[in-house]
This record gives structure tokens, sequence and C-alpha cells, in this order.
């Protein structure tokens, strides 16, 4: 632990001053002015997340904190989808409750590892709206304890009357939960309704900060985004392909999910050039692709269509997508904006898929004459 505030103050300055170095680095990412500029403002996106998970969240005072916004984004969001993040202390008790709301899937993730910011090392637990057995607009309750249930229900789910609930026993070294909430259509979506608390004896207003505790707090920051500018920016995969798609495994670091299987790709356009990918998509509780830049941030998809779902997509006569990214509008109805970007990044998403998805294709064309 560092010892003082002052030098983890330094700890968090020096770690910020190596994210500089790997945005200036030439063998990282991208060399696209827009991209490398979008890479400061990742930055700042990333510190805001450490600042807020590592040195403002109190794990015995819970609160969901709502990870990523139109303006803050990070590490592999998407324009789908709500995340909302508790930090809990695994010697404690705590219920998690709410009503779901008109998501396509609903989860909670509970993640493990070191309590000092570094990245989780693993999934402690994963249950989604399948397992909770809850339609749109039902309530429903989580208890995560270290203990054995503390209130087992013999009865099915919902039973004497009550939400369906379930139990999470926390391991040791448990710290995180994340609420997973995704949506065919963003703009006009109606989240769930969240509350946690913890369970057991009152433990009162918190007591006046040491010299100690904000040592770690702010180690814990400088941790979180060493870890993070190591992976950022993302080194780009070979120029307009895809590579095969692969599954989050429960022992990978991050906070991904078990749910999912991603596909990964790049694009390397001229002005008068487009990326067509096309694949189709097994039967699942979501499927989407969306442009990122190299800090892993979604494109802006307030002022412009940067992704697309499978309620949105047209499909072909075959039941295939075809997809078109480029900077203009080819008059296609798949068509996907870079928004200025001459490369960047594009990521497919499959949500309990009900196989595993083919390899999508991507091929270089030319766009239409304007």
């Amino acid at each position: 632990m560092t010892a003082t505030p002052a030098a983890a103050w330094a700890q968090l300055v020096a770690s910020l001053a190596a994210a500089d170095a790997g945005l200036r680095d030439p063998a990282r990412g991208s060399e696209d002015p827009v991209d490398r500029a979008e890479g400061y403002q990742g930055l700042t996106a990333l510190l805001a997340a450490a600042l807020e998970v590592y040195v403002t969240a109190d794990p015995l005072r819970p609160a969901w904190w709502r990870m990523v916004t139109p303006t803050r984004k990070y590490l592999g969001d998407n324009t789908d989808s709500r995340y909302d993040l508790v930090q809990i202390d695994p010697t404690r008790t705590y219920r998690i409750t709410g009503v779901r709301g008109d998501d396509c899937y609903l989860a909670f993730c509970v993640y493990r590892g070191p309590d000092d910011g570094h990245w989780s090392t693993g999934i402690a637990a994963n249950v989604h709206h399948r397992d909770l057995g809850v339609a749109p607009g039902e309530r429903f309750e989580l208890v995560l304890s270290p203990d054995p249930d503390p209130d087992p229900d013999p009865e099915p789910a919902g039973g004497r009357g009550g939400p369906p609930r379930r139990w999470i026993q926390l391991p040791a070294d448990a710290t995180t939960v994340i609420c997973r909430q995704y949506f065919w259509d963003p703009a006009h979506a109606r989240p769930a309704t969240l509350a946690v608390e913890l369970v057991g004896e009152p433990v009162g207003p918190p007591p006046p900060l040491t010299p100690a505790a904000i040592a770690a707090k702010l180690a814990a920051a400088a941790h979180f985004l060493d870890d993070s500018v190591a992976v950022v920016p993302l080194g780009l995969p070979p120029a307009n392909s895809l590579l095969p798609p692969f599954a989050f495994l429960e022992g990978s670091p991050g906070w991904g999910t078990p749910d999912n299987i991603y596909a990964l790709g790049c694009f390397d356009l001229g002005p008068d050039e487009a990326l067509v990918l096309r694949g189709r998509s097994p039967a699942a509780a979501y499927w989407g692709l969306q442009l990122w830049n190299s800090m892993m941030q979604s494109l802006d998809g307030v002022h412009h269509r940067v992704s697309i779902n499978a309620a949105q997509v047209t499909l072909g006569a075959d039941g295939g997508w075809e997809v078109w990214v480029a900077g203009r509008d080819p008059g296609h109805p798949n068509w996907i904006d870079t928004v200025g970007h001459r490369t960047g990044i594009v990521f497919c998403r499959w949500l309990l898929a009900e196989s595993f998805p083919e390899a999508p294709t991507a091929e270089l064309v030319a766009l239409p004459p304007r």
C-alpha cells in the first residue's frame, strides 16, 4: 500500500503520464488524427471511472453508479446498453431489488479479484433474466452473502407471493457487481428500477477520512488506469477484416460477461470506400454490430447511426445481413457511419446465442458516385 496521500497522488499522476505516452506511441492504436484526438477524451473517461469506482464508492453504503453515458464511454461500451455498477464488501450481505424494464437482456455479474483497483481476475457468479424467471414489468430480488442462503426457499421462484428471488454466495475476493441491460430501441428504452441495500447491522455515517484510507483509494485509481491503458489504445486487427467469433471466458480479466460471444474487426477507409460486412445471426437474446475508436469507445451515437442491431437491420432473402461501414450514405438501409474516422474498430456481440455464430465476412468496395 502507498504510505502517504502525496505519494499516492504522485502515483496517479505518473499513471496519467504513462497513458499519455501510450497515446503518442506510433506502435499503438491508430494514426488517424480524429482517433488520436479522441484518445485524450477517452483518458478523461477512464480517469472519471477510476475516481468514481475506487475513490468515491463506499461498499458499506452501496449505491448504483451508471458507468457509461453518451459522453463518458470506455473499455468497450455498447450504444444499445446500460451498465450500472456497485462495489461490495465480500464479508457483508446485500439485497438487490428492482422491477425489470423493457430490455431484451438483463443480467447481474459478480466479479472477483484484488481489491486494490487492479482489473478483476474472474467471475464469481452471473444471473440473467432467464435465470431470474422475470418478465418485463415484474419485480425481482437477489441476495448476495458470504454465508449460506440466509432465507432458503424450497418453493419455486416467486413462491409465497413474493418476487422471483435468487441467492449468490460471495467468495472472499468478490469486489464488484455490474448490472447489464440491452435494448432494441435504446432511445426510447425504459430501464429497470434498481435498488441495493446492505443487510444486517446499520453501519452509520462514514468515519473521518484518514491519510491511509485516501492513499489506498488514490493508489487503487492509479492501478485501474495502469491496467486499462495497457489495453487501450487497442492494437488494430488487420485492416478491413473481421476476426472469427470468440467467447468471453469466466477466467478472463476485466468486466466482460460469459453470456456474450464477440467478433472484432477493423476498418481503414478512403473517402470513397466502404467496408461491406456480411453474416447471419443465430437466435439470440441480442445481436448487434457497432463502431469504436481505438480507445474502445463507441462513436457518436447521439448524432449519427454508428450501430445496428437485430431489430433494426434489414435482412436479405436468405435471412443473412449485410452492413455497410462508410463515411457517407451509400444508399443502403444498413449503413453505419464512421463519423469522420478513417480507421476504427468493428465489434459484434451475440448474447445468449442458441448456437455459435458463423464468422462474418468483410469486403472493401467503392462507394457509389455522389
